[in-house]
């Protein structure tokens, strides 16, 4: 691993950059998967592999024009993905999932400066994406299907063409004291089309086989903060959200899983300065999840499920202490419910139950919930700086209980692997040993009452030239 920076600056004022950078792993290993259908945790391994990553990226930052600076950038960057064959591997799946990724971006950005009353960041960046399946093999799309060929075609029709363009505007208003206010506009769209098609002998000829995963996402977030009270004492801010996620597929044939999902967040942040040696922190926030089908009648005709709706509260208090100048304790105690369900409306009733227009017309929307879950942790962890190298100690220790609906009762019952204690130490040690190297090391022991114990081991050392 490794990239290289360079950096002038023009007699213009304005700053000229260029980075490259390259990875290169080859190797096998294992990942800690999800628990199983008794709720034990396992390792899945993973099969030999090369992954080769390599970006170049320049661009130029200008000098503040009229209290404005703006930004320019062009990026390439190439990802690749290749298992060798194993000869003990009749199945050829590692083989098939050779790949790779390109992408070309161009980024343009502009940023006011501190002394702007009204403060203003945003940008546009274009991104054109490329995947390519088994890109090492040469494979004529054109010919007839046959059992030799059948599996590397059928692969070949997920290779992708992406185009993605992104937009975002933020615009703050800050006292002197920092009390203001802060609005972010986000809006993107991502278009994936899958051009690869081959041809099949049926009985009545040959036809054409092509993806119908063609799809187009346009995503928009709204988000304001709020900060009425900002002094050395303390400060307050209140939050909110609303996004949407329109994901539209191009193809008739997937046309019903058409859909908006919905979200909204309020939350409510605020820290207090107790002493000089303690300080409190505060905050609470709320969100709902929702999914609206565009082309309801047609979804809910195909008997799929009712849509999904999702809320979640969390509210977690902190308390820090300056025990001295570099130590430090802090504990954490936070508690979070959250369920999940869905939503009935008219379209989505059982039509054997409600078998007249009067019982239709009398129907209303609710939300039926699932599972419910509620999470208890409590945390603390002791920092201490000794001789420019960072130790920090502590635990967690959580509860997690959960229940599920169960139709046939209908009530909700305790769902046995989802009621649990987690007990997680740790230790992390931290130094930057000059300006050239730093390492960090850490060790944590997971201990759950359900799911199967282990350690967590990891050691970094960098080093920058």
């Amino acid at each position: 691993i490794g990239s290289a920076l360079y950096c002038r600056d023009l007699p213009s004022g304005d700053t000229l950059s260029l980075l490259y950078a390259d990875s290169l792993v080859n190797g096998s290993g294992a990942v800690l998967g999800d628990e199983g259908a008794q709720g034990k945790s396992f390792f899945m391994d993973i099969p030999q592999s090369i992954i080769r990553s390599y970006q170049i990226k320049g661009g130029m930052i200008g000098k503040y024009r009229a209290h404005l600076q703006p930004a320019l950038f062009y990026a390439y960057a190439r990802h690749s993905l290749q298992y060798p064959i194993d000869p003990n591997d009749n199945s050829r799946h590692n083989e098939l999932s050779d790949r790779q990724n390109t992408v070309r971006s161009i980024n343009a950005m502009l940023n006011s400066d501190s002394s702007s009353f009204i403060g203003y960041c945003g940008g546009l960046r274009i991104d054109l994406e490329k995947e390519e399946k088994l890109f090492q093999n040469t494979i004529n799309m054109k010919r007839l299907i046959d059992l030799s060929n059948s599996d590397t075609l059928k692969v070949k029709l997920n290779d992708y063409d992406g185009y993605r363009a992104t937009m975002s505007h933020e615009i703050s208003m800050y006292t002197a004291r920092g009390a203001g206010i802060d609005y972010t506009y986000n809006i993107s769209r991502y278009l994936k089309t899958y051009p690869n098609a081959y041809l099949q002998k049926v009985d009545t000829g040959v036809i054409t086989v092509k993806s119908n995963e063609d799809k187009d996402w346009i995503i928009q977030k709204h988000h304001l903060e709020i900060i009425p009270f900002n002094a050395p004492i303390g400060a307050f801010s209140l939050i909110g959200e609303y996004s949407t996620n329109l994901s539209y597929y191009l193809k008739a044939e997937k046309s019903a899983n058409n859909a908006v999902d919905y979200f909204y967040l309020v939350g409510v942040n605020s820290f207090f300065n107790l002493s000089e040696k303690i300080k409190m922190e505060e905050s609470v926030k709320a969100d709902v999840k929702r999914i609206e089908y565009i082309f309801s009648d047609e979804y809910h005709k195909l008997g799929f499920l009712p849509p999904s709706y999702s809320r979640e509260i969390t509210a977690q208090t902190a308390l820090t202490l300056k025990v001295g100048r570099d130590h430090e304790i802090r504990t954490e105690w936070k508690e979070r419910y959250g369920d999940d369900g869905y939503w009935f409306d008219k379209e989505s009733i059982d039509t054997t139950i409600y078998n007249s227009d009067s019982a239709r017309s009398a129907f209303k929307p609710y939300y039926g919930i699932e599972r419910f879950q509620w999470r208890h942790s409590f945390a603390v962890k002791d920092s201490l700086v000794i001789k420019n190298i960072l130790f920090q100690a502590g635990s967690l220790l959580e509860y997690i209980h959960q229940k599920k609906y169960n139709d046939q009762q209908g009530l909700y019952v305790i769902d046995a692997t989802q009621t649990r204690y987690v007990i997680v130490p740790f230790l992390i040690i931290e130094s930057a040993l000059n300006r050239f190297f730093a390492l960090k090391a850490r060790i944590k022991r997971n201990i759950d009452t359900v799911k199967d114990d282990y350690w967590d081991f990891a050691f970094l050392f960098t080093a920058r030239f």
